[in-house]
């Protein structure tokens, strides 16, 4: 280890740590691993040129059967290039769906379509190695999505409450996945829309407000009105070019809709809010003056009173998580907070101290109206203000002291 950090510093690699091991029992792992590996490849090239120790350790033979097996060889770099090229899909798309200080829901279906489009993608590939592996999960794929067929489809519906997509979205997932017309993708957007309907007339029918005109009319017009909503690009082929140095091999559908789609300005007449809200423009994707992404939960509270029923659907579906990894971690916390040492702490404290951990973890909420250089001088001249009466609180003190001396 020492002669390989030698190395590092020879070679002036800058990442933090050093190489990683691969982790049975951790998605992201592997992806982790040899991602790390490639950025230390001069440390390890330079390893095999000058270091003798390091070439006599492969050639020894383990357990006294066979040799170790390496060096990695050059073909073994381009072998892992070509993987954590592919694993990073499912890296990026781990990481999204464990999150716990956002929305998840809402973006499921859009990361499930990308993965369901790579591994379809890469099956057929020119690349052996590659195509071995996505052959074999997307089997393991069909096992438990069916096509998406399994899916659950509040997930669906989840993404159709997003305003940045609604129906169209799922619409053009539904093209790409299975081609416009086919058989399959009207089945699925039939599906969709009377799950959606028969949602909101049972919402309807418990939350319906008094007096409320918009959302007292029936669902029932909402099939053929959002039958004009869909709007693709066609189902498209797409090929990997592993050869080119991108990051992402294929572009998630959400990015590749937002781009495309282009809103009818027509207004039928509506007949209830589920139709005003599915006929309505969708939210166009941009950053707030303070560089803050979309906040799909405060769109709905700020829109609750046009959409009463809607939003009481937004409120419970958005909640769903997709991952246990919120609930697992909650867990955990607890065993951090109990032990064998903090074993008397009353019910009120344990919470008390959840709350808090949680609140101070937890991004301070800033309104996305407010301007960054605005907060940027309130907070100069509350650090001025603070420096001002830090000084004047020193020079009482100094003359207090020589009064005391006095």
């Amino acid at each position: 280890m020492q002669a390989f950090q030698i190395r590092v510093q020879q070679e002036k690699i800058k990442c933090r740590g050093s190489v990683i091991l691969d982790c049975p029992t951790r998605w992201n792992s592997t992806y982790s691993m040899l991602n790390t590996a490639l950025k230390f490849k001069p440390a390890f090239d330079r390893m095999a040129l000058e270091d003798n120790l390091y070439d006599a350790y492969f050639n020894e033979k383990e357990g006294g059967k066979k040799k170790r097996e390496g060096p990695p060889l050059y073909s073994d770099w381009e072998n892992t290039r070509r993987i954590v090229k592919f694993l990073k899909t499912f890296h990026d798309a781990t990481l999204q769906f464990s999150s716990s200080l956002k929305v998840t829901s809402n973006i499921c279906y859009n990361l499930i379509c990308q993965i369901e489009q790579s591994l379809g993608s890469l099956s057929t590939s020119n690349d052996s190695l590659l195509s071995f592996m996505a052959i074999k999960m997307k089997e393991k794929f069909n096992k438990y999505w069916d096509g998406c067929f399994k899916i659950n489809k509040l997930l669906i519906i989840a993404s159709v409450l997003d305003p940045r997509g609604k129906m169209k979205f799922a619409t053009h997932c539904f093209e790409k996945l299975y081609g416009k017309d086919n058989a399959k993708c009207v089945e699925m957007k039939e599906m969709i829309k009377n799950l959606l309907i028969k949602l909101y007339e049972s919402y309807n029918a418990q939350y319906k407000p008094s007096g409320s005109g918009s959302a007292s009319g029936s669902a029932s017009g909402s099939t053929s009105e959002s039958q004009n909503l869909t709007s693709g690009s066609g189902s498209g082929s797409h090929f990997w070019d592993l050869d080119d140095d991108d990051d992402v091999m294929i572009e998630d559908p959400f990015s590749e809709f937002s781009k495309a789609v282009a809103v009818s300005e027509d207004s039928p007449e509506l007949s209830n809010e589920l139709d005003l809200y599915l006929m309505e423009k969708t939210e166009k994707i941009a950053k707030s003056n303070l560089g803050t992404k979309f906040d799909i939960l405060l769109w709905w509270r700020v829109n609750s009173a046009n959409y009463p029923i809607l939003s009481s659907i937004a409120r419970d579906v958005l909640a769903i998580p997709v991952s246990t990894v919120a609930s697992e971690s909650a867990f955990s916390t607890g065993g951090r907070i109990l032990d064998q040492y903090r074993s008397s702490l009353t019910p009120d404290m344990v919470e008390a101290l959840v709350l808090l951990q949680n609140w101070l973890r937890t991004s301070l909420f800033v309104d996305t109206t407010t301007d960054l250089n605005k907060l940027v001088e309130d907070n100069e001249f509350m650090d001025q203000l603070a420096e001002g009466i830090f000084c004047k609180i020193l020079i009482l003190i100094y003359f207090l002291s020589i009064i005391n001396i006095i």
